[in-house]
């Protein structure tokens, strides 16, 4: 190689070395007699046989799915060539199959359609060192294809009937991404060996065992195909057995009524060949707890009745056995009780009557009780309001009740049957109301009545000081007549004028000087309606200048007070009502007088 010169401190590159072994000579510079010197060798290396490849991957998508893939490129330059590329499977006894190319495309290898497992490939390559020797060597390496497994599984059991009946169940449903589903089996928990067949199911298919004893099993999922590798779940199981349970099935018939003796029971035998009872015993006791055995009083198709019996507890006794999984015949007691009821029924309705200051309660009850039932009212206290004996379909009566929460027990005679029934009752408000003799809507203050509406007559207003005269009341207008005709307690204290009208109304005239009763008839049987009186100037443009609203009588007179301002002016009085047109006086009227008359049926 050739030899270079660089001042100290600074680095020398040769960059077109090919592999082999070389001696390295540094010298100082310039040389003299003496010079200093350091030789060392190095090495080259090259790598042939070192992997060029860049491998790719896509998993199958589930165990026994031939759809996985992988991509082999070769990155090597021209230094290095590959004369021969080989991609082989490798099945379970390591027999080897060389694989088909998909397809090459500049310089990468793509091979398809591989089910979950190991890979291999083979280059061998070849390439020519310093000296000109072609040297070759081979290249391996391995791909595996992911069988993306995915297994999530769910179990439930059923017990069998009783000990000894081969009858329990199991169900498995497993969810799995492998193409050929699952297989699930039942194991034996101390040596794991196979007591119940293996099944294969699709994914989310469920699997049954309906025919397992009593025991504690395991159950094994796995996915289906087995490869080299797989998924798998094992978990425990119990099926339970009930050898001393009761298989009874229990029906009665309560007595008629307290103290009949024709009550009723039957049992039926459900049992199954697994379990046969060998003594069936049926007891009554008494209040001392001694026992009579009772007599059977039918024996049909494994079903045992008993009749004529009174109401009370009745127990019976069956002695079972069976034989267990293992071949052993045990046997136990069977218990069980039954109570014949009294017969006891009572239904109760209620009804709450509202009233004025007091309410009442109505309660009907039925019962099949000879001697009816027992009613007993209760205030929200607790507190015992009344007690009262009837007979069944009577109605009760609680009068003169006020406002509040009552408590309305009713109680059968003599079972004790009851219903309970929590009743709100609320009253009517009374007020005080006042006579309107003369229907002005004053009313007078020394004839009232307590109620809870308004009577016929009356008003809610006591301030009337004279009731007979529907002119005399608080809101009348006090002219010159010596009497107090505003009940304000002072006489003719008026400065104003009062304007006596006499008119009759548009519909309302029925004849003989009578009008009828508009406002309110039955309250005001004398006022026939509410009319406006307006006052107007005397020359063009008629302007209003007063205006008072009042009522007239069924004669058609009304009273119309206005102030003393009007003395010794003359004005148009018109007339104003909402079923009448506008009508005016003929001429202009002089109010001079304290009272002035105006008669529009003149």
């Amino acid at each position: 190689m050739l030899s270079k010169r660089q001042p100290s401190g600074i680095e020398l590159t040769w960059n077109t070395i090919p592999p082999g072994n070389c001696l390295v000579r540094i010298r100082t510079n310039p040389f003299y007699d003496t010079f200093c010197e350091e030789i060392f060798p190095i090495t080259i290396a090259g790598a042939p046989c070192l992997s060029p490849w860049v491998i790719s991957s896509a998993s199958a998508s589930g165990y026994g799915c031939s759809d996985g893939s992988f991509t082999i490129r070769d990155t090597t330059t021209n230094c290095t060539n590959f004369t021969s590329v080989y991609m082989y499977q490798f099945n379970q006894l390591n027999y080897y199959t060389v694989l088909p190319l998909y397809q090459y495309i500049d310089k990468e290898y793509t091979y398809i359609n591989l089910p979950p497992g190991w890979y291999f490939f083979n280059a061998t390559a070849t390439y020519t060192d310093y000296y000109g020797q072609v040297i070759s060597c081979d290249i391996w390496d391995s791909i595996y294809i992911e069988p993306a497994c995915i297994l999530t599984s769910t179990y439930s059991t059923s017990p069998a009937s009783v000990a000894g009946c081969y009858n329990g169940e199991i169900k498995v449903t497993a969810t799995t991404n492998a193409c050929y589903g699952y297989t699930a089996d039942i194991l034996s928990t101390t040596d794991s060996t196979t007591i119940f067949a293996q099944q294969a199911a699709a994914s989310g298919i469920e699997l049954t065992w309906n025919t397992i004893p009593p025991g504690n099993y395991l159950v094994r999922i796995r996915t289906n195909p087995f490869y080299d590798t797989f998924c798998e779940e094992i978990f425990p199981i119990t099926i339970a057995g009930a050898p001393c349970l009761s298989p009874w099935v229990i029906s009665s018939a309560s007595a008629s009524g307290y103290g009949c003796s024709d009550g009723s029971f039957t049992i039926r035998d459900t049992t199954t060949n697994c379990t046969n009872f060998t003594s069936v015993y049926m007891y009554q006791f008494n209040q001392l707890n001694y026992y009579t055995v009772l007599p059977l009083y039918q024996y049909i198709d494994k079903e045992y009745t008993y009749i004529n019996l009174p109401p009370g507890w009745y127990f019976f006794n069956a002695t079972a056995t069976y034989t267990d999984y293992y071949g052993q015949v045990i046997s136990c007691d069977i218990w069980d009780s039954i109570f014949i009821e009294p017969a006891c029924s009572i239904q109760s309705n209620f009804n709450v009557i509202s009233g004025c200051g007091v309410s009442t309660i109505e309660a009907t009850s039925f019962t099949n009780s000879c001697n009816g039932y027992l009613a007993n009212l209760f205030d929200s206290t607790g507190a015992l309001i009344i007690s009262i004996y009837n007979s069944s379909g009577a109605t009760t009566t609680f009068n003169n009740l006020t406002q509040g929460i009552y408590v309305l027990m009713i109680t059968s005679e003599p079972q004790g049957c009851q219903t309970i029934d929590t009743i709100p009752v609320s009253v009517q408000s009374s007020t005080l109301f006042f006579a309107d003799n003369d229907g002005d809507t004053f009313g007078n203050s020394n004839a009232s009545a307590l109620a809870c509406s308004l009577p016929l007559g009356y008003v809610s207003d006591s301030t009337d000081c004279d009731d007979n005269n529907a002119g005399i009341n608080p809101g009348a207008n006090e002219i010159i007549n010596s009497i107090d005709d505003n009940c304000n307690g002072l006489t003719d204290e008026t400065t104003g004028i009062t304007l006596q009208l006499k008119v009759y109304m548009e519909g309302y005239y029925l004849g003989n000087g009578i009008m009828s009763a508009v406002l309110d008839p039955n309250i005001f049987p004398n006022v026939c309606d509410s009319i406006s009186v307006v006052l107007r100037e005397s020359i063009a443009p008629y302007s209003p200048v007063y205006t008072v609203s009042s009522t007239i009588d069924i004669n058609g007179n009304g009273l119309f007070n206005f102030p003393s301002s009007i003395t010794n002016q003359t004005y148009f009085i018109e007339v104003l009502h909402r079923n009448s047109i506008s009508t005016w006086s003929k001429y202009p009227v002089l109010f001079n007088l304290p009272v002035i008359n105006y008669d529009f049926t003149n």
